[in-house]
Formats: C-alpha cells, structure tokens, sequence
C-alpha cells in the first residue's frame, strides 16, 4: 500500500487519485467488490480533525490520516457532493454518474499488481484487499473473531483461511457440511 500512495499520492490525473482512494478505502475498511459500489456520500463523515468515517450496515470504520486524505482529494476532484462515490471515468478522463461495476474494481486491483511491477502469476483481485488486510490483522495478533467482526463477515471461515488458519477454516466449514445418507 505505502508503495502505491508513493506513487499516486501526487498525481493530478482522476484515475489515479480515484484508483489510490480505492485501494487505500478497500484495504483499511476491509470493503467487499459489493460495498464499494454501493459506497455513498450519505455514508461519509467527517470528525472535525479531517478524518473520514464509513456508515456500512451497522458498522461505523475509521479510516486512517492517508485513506482519508486520499478519498478527500477524490471527492474534490471528482466534484461528488451526492450519489456514488467511486465512479467510472471513461478513456478521456471524464468522470461519469454510474457506479464501478466488478469488473472495473477488477480493473482497478490488476492495475495496481502492474504498477507495482508484479508478475502475471501474483494478480490483485477485489477481494485483495480484504485478504490482505485480514493476514496484517492476524500478524499483529488480532483474534480470529475479531478479524471476522472488523470485516463483516457472517463466519470465522473466510478470515481463517486467509490468515493461514486452516484447522480453524476447515472446523467452520464442517459446520455447514450436511452428511449425505450413503456417507453415515
């Protein structure tokens, strides 16, 4: 991530201040493809120091002093004071009403693997992001539950697998496996 706000942190050009305030927003809110999409100003706030809350469901998400300064610029930038606010710019800059659809998020992550020189082999997804962000928190010694809970997911399967907790993925999984009658 510091590699990527490096390089885009001064750029004038909206893809890039858009694209920065995506990966920055994404990875510290742990956003789903979904989530991003449906981001809007109404669930923005801003504390009187500068920094930026997200309002999904019922979770409040504080962002950091570098996300919040990068979706600020995106926001001035983009001139969005209502409606979405990740929105596609078409080849010649212009910034369009209509929200980014999966497959522009896609877009916006296999951007980022380019220009951070990775290989074909190592391609960014969507879902990156969540992944990542899930594996720094489990490095740092967040629990499992709390991982789940921070990333709004419905159970410790997902964050256990991508925090390399496979017993404990596989022992979530069962839970939701039914038998078949030939298997008891």
């Amino acid at each position: 991530m510091q590699q990527l706000v490096d390089a885009f942190s001064l750029s004038a050009k909206p893809k890039d201040i858009r694209d920065l305030a995506i990966w920055a927003v994404m990875f510290e809110a742990m956003l789903k493809r979904s989530e991003l999409a449906a981001l809007t100003i109404e669930n923005i706030s801003v504390d009187t120091s500068g920094l930026i809350h997200l309002h999904i469901q019922e979770h409040t998400i504080a962002l950091s002093a570098i996300a919040s300064r990068s979706m600020q610029r995106w926001l001035t930038v983009g001139m969005i004071e209502s409606g979405v606010v990740f929105r596609r710019i078409d080849r010649h800059g212009n910034i369009g009403e209509q929200p980014l659809d999966h497959s522009s998020i896609y877009r916006v992550f296999r951007r980022a693997g380019e220009e951070l020189g990775l290989s074909q082999d190592s391609v960014f997804s969507g879902q990156s992001p969540r992944v990542g962000a899930a594996k720094d928190l489990s490095d740092a010694g967040v629990s499992i539950p709390d991982i789940q809970s921070q990333g709004r997911w419905k159970s410790p399967a997902m964050p256990a697998q991508y925090a390399g907790h496979k017993d404990k993925h596989d022992t979530e999984i069962a839970k939701y496996v039914k038998k078949k009658d030939w298997e008891k």
